[in-house]
């Protein structure tokens, strides 16, 4: 097999034992209503938030639906400050569409990252009445907590939309992972030197 052939195949390999993409959820797989608690969600934990469909009249003012960002369905945490996303095991939070929960409401609110109880990290959003996109790059944390730091009492809340999380990086490939490229590896060259044997 020519070296180039080989490189390719490597990268290929690499590429399979690589751990998973980024995954964006936009919660349009849930049945919300007008204000359903999402408690449990694609693994995590999000305490505090309601899910709500923008197709459905609320009956009250507010700005979720100009929080919408893909389909129809949001998150909103209503009480302004406490709520949290976890899991069980580490993960990164790469970006989010964050919005005011309710028109003319803009607040401040600190998105913490937390890594075994201790704050590794946050990212200061000044809500507004349309979805802007914050890159947030907390890495290995297992959770995300939020306050609102320039009205505490306020409870304008903040709605979220297409978040998105990756798997937690690291320095040291994962033994089955480098099991996997060296036997593929090893595969390759055996293809190759029967093939010039011929």
């Amino acid at each position: 097999m020519n070296p180039r052939s080989f490189a390719v195949a490597a990268a290929i390999l690499m590429a399979a034992a690589s751990p998973a993409a980024a995954q964006t959820y936009g919660f349009d797989s849930l049945t919300c209503g007008s204000g359903a608690g999402l408690g449990t969600y694609q693994g995590f934990t999000w305490g505090g938030f309601l899910c709500y469909d923008a197709t459905i009249p609320t009956g009250f003012p507010n700005n979720l639906n100009n929080g919408v960002v893909s389909l129809k369905n949001v998150i909103y945490n209503r009480g302004g400050t406490g709520s949290f996303i976890a899991r069980a095991t580490s993960f990164n939070l790469t970006s989010a569409y964050v919005t005011a929960a309710r028109s003319n409401y803009p607040e401040i609110y600190r998105f913490r990252a937390i890594s075994g109880g201790s704050q590794v990290g946050f990212v200061d959003v000044t809500t507004g009445n349309a979805a802007q996109l914050v890159s947030f790059n907390f890495a290995n944390i297992d959770s995300v907590v939020l306050a609102n730091i320039s009205n505490p009492s306020g409870n304008a809340g903040v709605v979220i939309d297409d978040i998105t999380f990756d798997a937690p990086s690291s320095s040291v490939p994962e033994p089955a992972s480098v099991a996997l490229v060296a036997s593929g590896l090893v595969g390759v060259a055996v293809v190759g030197r029967r093939r010039r044997r011929r």
